[in-house]
């Protein structure tokens, strides 16, 4: 690793501010102790955040702020001891992105201290400047669920969308992963050292570029979202990680899938259709796709909430004026709530981690 490069680590990893998002209503902080449940990012032409908030869009707290590095795409990984009685113990990943530089993979722990998030142990775990896998790039890391439910803790694998020397194929990563069996302290460790990552799916073999993907809640599958050539529309396939057997399309986009999560405990997918439509579909009902009315929502991501019961939705107001939210959508009602609506930002991607 150069000198040039590890001073650029370096402030990577030293930059981490704390600070508070104004909430509408005042009286929302102090009644609700701290619960980080959603983490989004959001930037702008002046800086760039990564904030945690209850899932009731309260303690909205930015627990990264970089005006050069993007912390896009954060995902909590599952509970890692696997206790139900220690509450969530959890860590996020994130691409810190910068234009010109190395592309990473960071690790990052939320705690709660004295009533507030603050994102501590920040390391990375995979680097495009030492992971051949990761050479031409990375995007989108995603956990899987436990994957050895029998072993106590976390043990499973954290995946990324990697890019390919071909300029078109990417394919799906995996770095094996475990929980570092501290419950005080719990973190992720690589089971064979940073910067191992192997192949899980070969997208040069379909001629695929995969855009968006996610595991099934028993770790068997894996949906995503590929096109074969810039003139093709996005389908959603699935992969079955154990024969490496592909199924679908499930679905076929009308233009592009932005974004796509299988939801938590069923078989429905939601997904980021071009942006401006949000649709869920049922893996054992192919191609027949449930619009979710967003009205002016351009939509950047989606995430369910560990029931099932809601999706959230990122995105910005598509008449351009940079008006971003995050809009919980509960399925069943169809009642929509504004869980943070910031003005002037941009790239908004939202997750909203497991229960315990």
């Amino acid at each position: 690793m150069s000198l040039n490069r590890t001073s650029r680590l370096a402030i990577r990893t030293s930059i981490f501010t704390l600070a508070m998002i104004s909430l509408a209503d005042p009286t929302a902080w102090a009644a609700s102790p701290a619960d980080p449940a959603i983490a989004f990012f959001a930037g702008s032409n002046t800086t760039n955040e990564l904030v945690v908030m209850n899932a009731d869009g309260s303690k909205q707290t930015v627990i990264w702020s970089d005006t050069a590095v993007s912390p896009s795409w954060p995902h909590w990984s599952p509970d890692l001891d696997g206790n139900p009685s220690n509450g969530y113990q959890g860590t996020l990943a994130f691409t810190p992105f910068v234009i010109g530089g190395d592309d990473q993979i960071m690790l990052l722990e939320v705690t709660v201290s004295q009533g507030v998030p603050r994102g501590i142990n920040p390391r990375v775990v995979v680097d495009s400047a030492i992971d051949p896998l990761a050479a031409g790039g990375l995007t989108r890391p995603f956990w899987s669920p436990d994957l050895d439910p029998l072993t106590a803790g976390y043990q499973g694998k954290l995946c990324y969308i990697g890019f390919n020397p071909d300029g078109f194929t990417t394919s799906i990563n995996a770095l094996d992963v475990e929980w570092n069996g501290d419950s005080v302290a719990p973190a992720i460790v690589a089971v064979n050292g940073p910067n191992t990552s192997t192949v899980l799916y070969d997208g040069t073999v379909r001629h695929q570029q995969i855009s968006s993907a996610s595991w099934s809640p028993d770790g068997s599958n894996i949906a995503f979202a590929s096109r074969t050539s810039t003139t093709n529309p996005d389908v959603l396939m699935t992969l079955e990680v154990a024969t490496g057997n592909i199924s679908g399309p499930f679905y076929t986009s009308t233009r592009y899938i932005l974004a796509s999560e299988w939801s938590r405990t069923s078989s429905r997918i939601a997904i980021s259709d071009g942006q401006i439509n949000l649709v869920v579909v049922n893996l054992s009902q192919p191609n027949n796709p449930v619009p979710i009315p967003v009205f002016d929502l351009e939509v950047r991501s989606v995430t369910w909430s560990p029931d099932d019961r809601y999706i959230v939705a990122s995105g910005r107001d598509h008449k351009g004026t940079k008006l971003l939210y995050l809009r919980q959508i509960e399925l069943a009602t169809g009642v929509k709530t504004v869980l943070a609506n910031l003005k002037g930002m941009d790239c908004l991607q939202a997750n909203w981690r497991v229960a315990p």
